[in-house]
């Protein structure tokens, strides 16, 4: 077969499985995290590593990997932004994760549009992502509306006027809510207000801003044409963004392209500075101070590298999946 039919195939399937093949469920909803899911140990050394995948949903046919650390080095937001075909808009997964004196604090979402971690790295703001897809029809039904807004837990109104077309090439709706979820108990949130296609944070900790999605047509890193101010608190829309809003602005770091047409080169050798340490991989394999942790390219790390951000390859990728995933694995004492 050759390279453009296996890019046709593979776009075909994709599409299928973001919802352009039909039925009437409502797409890349569901919410996990650390504390609900609990990753498996990969490896031993001195203690146990577990590998958290960041992403538990599709990548796409490609999907950015970004990641921000905070000031003192200690937490770390790391996202994997896929998109579908020709660039259409599609659900992403983050982890959060910060080292404390008690252990490592974690949590983990997918089915969000967008992820911001909050100026104290306590708590990380989202827009959850819905998505209905028509299957062969021209609109959604009357039930699927009815649906939606049962799952969205909002009038269904505001639904329809707050829902925007989520593909190009099939009849998908999507809608976006904002919420948080913070380290200390691992709950989402999520609020009735049709906004969160973007997300950020004030500066001291209060309020997020949740942007509308841009309309007619809404590509995968299209930015948000305005924005809603939210009470973090009570979830209460607190008007929009004004032109003196301080907004806190992560140090976000683009990392390597996932696709589904290449590898990376896992010979190279890459190594973080760590308090008394290093982070180092080669050869498909990442050290801890020379312990072994797992396999993968190291991309960051947290200050005592108990925390780290890689590349690792995906041992249950099918044909037309990458052959890569982005991973964090936490390193217990």
């Amino acid at each position: 077969m050759s390279l453009h039919a296996r890019a046709v195939v593979a776009a075909a399937a994709l599409l299928a499985a973001c919802g352009g093949g039909g039925g009437d469920a409502d797409l890349d909803t569901t919410m996990m995290s650390g504390a609900d899911s609990p990753a498996a140990p990969v490896s031993q050394g001195v203690g146990r590593a577990r590998l958290i995948e960041v992403n538990r949903g599709s990548s796409g046919m490609a999907a950015r990997v970004r990641w921000a650390l905070s000031q003192d080095q200690r937490a770390v937001m790391v996202v994997e932004d896929p998109a579908s075909v020709e660039n259409e808009p599609f659900p992403n997964g983050f982890v959060l994760a910060r080292e404390t004196a008690a252990g490592i604090e974690i949590v983990q979402l997918d089915s969000v549009w967008d992820a911001a971690p909050s100026p104290d790295w306590s708590a990380a703001a989202f827009g959850r992502a819905h998505r209905v897809s028509a299957g062969e029809r021209d609109s959604l039904t009357t039930a699927q509306w009815d649906s939606l807004a049962r799952a969205a837990q909002m009038p269904l109104a505001d639904v329809r006027r707050g829902a925007f077309p989520a593909s190009g090439m099939a009849v998908i709706i999507g809608l976006a809510q904002p919420g948080i979820i913070r380290l200390a108990d691992g709950a989402p949130r999520v609020w009735p207000v049709a906004a969160g296609w973007r997300v950020a944070w004030s500066r001291d900790g209060e309020r997020m801003v949740a942007g509308t999605p841009p309309t007619p047509n809404v590509s995968d890193d299209a930015d948000s044409p305005r924005w809603v101010v939210i009470d973090t608190a009570t979830g209460m829309p607190r008007g929009e963004l004004q032109p003196d809003f301080q907004r806190f602005e992560p140090n976000w770091v683009q990392g390597p392209l996932i696709d589904i047409s290449a590898t990376h080169d896992t010979a190279q050798r890459v190594t973080l500075q760590i308090d008394g340490g290093s982070v180092e991989s080669v050869g498909n394999l990442i050290t801890r101070n020379g312990v072994e942790v797992g396999s993968g390219i190291a991309l960051a790390a947290t200050r005592s590298g108990r925390v780290i951000v890689a590349l690792a390859p995906d041992p249950n990728a099918a044909e037309y999946d990458p052959k890569e995933r982005l991973v964090v694995y936490i390193v217990e004492p």
